[in-house]
């Protein structure tokens, strides 16, 4: 860096780059978002195109590649799956007016569980980013769907159980806090395609908590730790994602012993909802799936990895079955564990 010419826009880049660390930085230039540096090298390893040189003299070059603005959804989608969080730096100027060096600022992060372009993401699947809190008595559970707006919450007792239910999520991003270390491995043992995000334990802290009890009363003293997990993605998209905030849905608590436990192994010997290859296609979901629309695809999906016990609920959904022409609205409509919007 020493031996390379700082240009003002380039030092603009670096400290924009600096507040963002932990992301590949796109950076706006005109048509195209620029990536430098070290983000350069990755980038253009894992998206497969041309990396090139910027400023390049006697003093040095500095490495670079670009995608078209206009078409970098499934770039962005690209490093996500690679485990790469992206930020997005836009011109907040119109170059020809703008004095001196254009302002610009990131305007979104993009993480595995805050993908909401509809080209990233299986609409007849959810897309979860979920929360896991490690209290005295258990763990704290949350999880939502930015695109549907689902936001639910739970506690479980025992950590086997805790691996169950994750299984059943099945979350892109899995949010931790820092101090979870051993928890983390334990995780990442069991599902290693997570994507593991370590936050601050301050997004799990008491004021977090009061915060969200206040809003979720009724909850408050049953499901303490799980108000914290949910707080947790609260704050984590405040940070990353506020506009996700907007069509985030109400809140509901569930308990996992009232649905039939199916753990992972199980799930997957029935082939439920994926093969033994990891494909939706052969599955029983695949096989019963009729619906007609998004949201009843969804909610037929849930319905397959949480089995009813209680007979009268069993005998209504059984029941709507009998009804082809209603069944694609009742599915819609029905509560299954949290009721969602999607």
């Amino acid at each position: 860096m020493e031996t390379i010419k700082v240009t003002p826009m380039m030092r603009q880049y670096l400290e924009i780059k600096d507040r963002y660390q932990d992301a590949i930085l796109f950076f706006r230039l005109g048509d195209f978002y620029e990536m430098f540096f070290e983000d350069a090298h990755t980038a253009s390893k894992i998206l497969d195109i041309a990396l090139t040189a910027r400023h390049k003299t006697e003093d040095g070059s500095v490495p670079l590649c670009g995608v078209p603005y206009h078409a970098a959804e499934p770039y962005i989608q690209k490093l996500l799956e690679a485990g790469h969080k992206v930020a997005v730096c836009e011109q907040m100027e119109d170059p020809v007016s703008a004095k001196g060096i254009v302002k610009r600022e990131v305007v979104r992060v993009i993480t595995p569980g805050t993908v909401t372009a509809a080209e990233g993401l299986d609409a007849r699947g959810n897309n979860f980013l979920a929360a896991i809190w490690k209290g005295q008595g258990g763990f704290g559970l949350a999880s939502t769907d930015v695109t549907t707006g689902e936001f639910r919450f739970t506690e479980i007792a025992e950590e086997q159980s805790l691996l169950d239910e994750l299984g059943r999520i099945h979350p892109s991003e899995l949010l931790l806090a820092s101090r979870d270390g051993r928890l983390r491995e334990r995780l990442y043992k069991e599902y290693p395609l997570i994507h593991f995000t370590s936050v601050s334990d301050e997004l799990f802290s008491d004021a977090a908590n009061t915060r969200m009890a206040a809003i979720n009363a009724a909850s408050a003293q049953e499901f303490v730790d799980g108000l914290r997990a949910a707080s947790a993605i609260l704050g984590y998209l405040e940070a990353n994602a506020t506009e996700s905030l907007k069509l985030i849905g109400d809140l509901e608590p569930y308990q996992v012993f009232h649905y039939l436990v199916l753990d992972e192994a199980t799930r997957a010997n029935l082939e439920l909802v994926a093969n033994y290859q990891g494909d939706r296609h052969g599955s029983l979901l695949s096989i019963l799936d009729c619906t007609l629309t998004s949201i009843g695809a969804r909610r037929l999906r849930r319905w397959l990895l949480y089995p009813l016990l209680d007979p009268k609920e069993i005998g209504a959904r059984l029941d709507g079955v009998q009804e082809p022409s209603r069944i694609e609205i009742w599915i819609s409509e029905d509560s299954g564990p949290g009721k969602a919007r999607g």
